[in-house]
């Protein structure tokens, strides 16, 4: 279980490439506790702003805490431990076994795992049984699974996943969301960068909304992941509907 952290609070983030402003004056909070969405078309900077987060890209402008200190203060191995990063794709190209490459979350304590984090990880995430096989012989799902796993071995009080969820079916998807929000529930400030709202909708406690860069609009998921906040973001029109007590956003038409 993670222990709650501090708060990590981004103020008027700048990044520039080519001449062109990536993010432009973002102001975005993570608080401990809550799983916090954020999402917007493509090339809106959500990956920037996620790798920002991590403390992985260094601003033009603006600045990161972590609490009341600069994210920058923290040494490496520091905020190896602070924050945990998954990035997109999560793909190994070597065929290490399950466990080793879950072993790897343990580095920033230095491959320390006296309570048996990743055994547990294992079982938690249905890996145990495929402990010895080389990832490269795995299904999407389950090296998502993975990627997941070895992210959740770090303990950090931050964890950062930037679309999670891509490219795998919807069985997976709920199984990788489930594990986040569990996360969250346990004390850490989860933050998840996803494309689909049905899923933000049904698991996020916040949303933050991108657009060219700039935060369209933040808050409550409840609150921010509605029509009347999407289209004008999205360009379509938004139905929303319920589905089994759930609440479903379905892209019906552009606009």
């Amino acid at each position: 279980m993670t222990a709650a952290g501090p708060t990590l609070t981004a103020e008027a983030i700048v990044v520039a490439r080519a001449g062109r402003r990536v993010l432009d004056g973002v102001d975005l909070v993570v608080e401990p506790g809550r799983l916090l969405v954020v999402a917007g078309p493509n090339g809106a900077g959500k990956s920037t702003l996620a790798r920002v987060l991590a403390g992985l890209v260094r601003p033009d402008a603006g600045r990161v805490r972590l609490g009341d200190r600069p994210l920058t203060a923290l040494k490496p191995g520091a905020l190896a431990r602070t924050v945990a990063y998954l990035p997109q794709g999560h793909e190994v190209h070597w065929p290490m076994p399950v466990a080793d490459v879950v072993a790897i979350g343990r580095h920033p304590h230095g491959d320390r795992d006296e309570r048996g984090v990743v055994p547990a990880l294992l079982v938690a995430l249905e890996l145990d049984a495929l402990a010895d096989r080389p990832v490269t012989r795995l299904s999407g799902g389950e090296r998502a699974r993975v990627a997941l796993a070895r992210a959740l071995a770090v303990e950090a009080p931050i964890l950062i996943a930037d679309e999670p969820t891509a490219a795998l079916d919807p069985r997976q998807q709920l199984a990788i969301m489930e594990h986040l929000a569990g996360v969250a529930a346990a004390g850490a400030a989860v933050v998840v960068v996803m494309h689909d709202l049905s899923l933000a909708a049904r698991f996020a406690d916040r949303a933050a909304i991108l657009s060219r860069g700039r935060v369209a609009a933040a808050g409550p998921a409840a609150e921010v992941l509605v029509p009347a906040v999407l289209e004008p973001v999205y360009g379509v029109r938004f139905a929303e509907g319920e589905a089994d007590g759930v609440r479903v956003l379905t892209a019906s038409c552009r606009l």
